[in-house]
């Protein structure tokens, strides 16, 4: 078995370092997706829920994390959000 040139040996190596870096963008696709999107839908959620400064508080952080969880469980919830603002 003859070693392999240098050439050849960074072609290999490239290679490799091109598979690693798809499969790292692969497997982080969705998490940092499914993020992006929690931050827009929290975003539109307390464009929805104004307050003034007295209300700001748990109850009004409540309210905007339940607005969350029904805009990520019910795509016409998100639609309506959407279209209300």
């Amino acid at each position: 078995m003859t070693p392999l040139s240098e050439k050849t040996h960074a072609a290999v190596i490239t290679a490799a370092s091109a598979v690693v870096f798809a499969l790292i963008v692969v497997l982080m696709w969705g998490p940092v997706a499914r993020g992006l999107h929690e931050d827009s839908v929290r975003r539109w959620c307390t464009w929805a829920q104004p307050a003034t400064t007295a209300e700001l508080g748990p109850d009004h952080d409540l309210r905007i994390m339940a607005c969350v969880d029904q805009a990520l469980a019910d795509p016409s919830f998100l639609a309506a959000l959407r279209a209300s603002l």
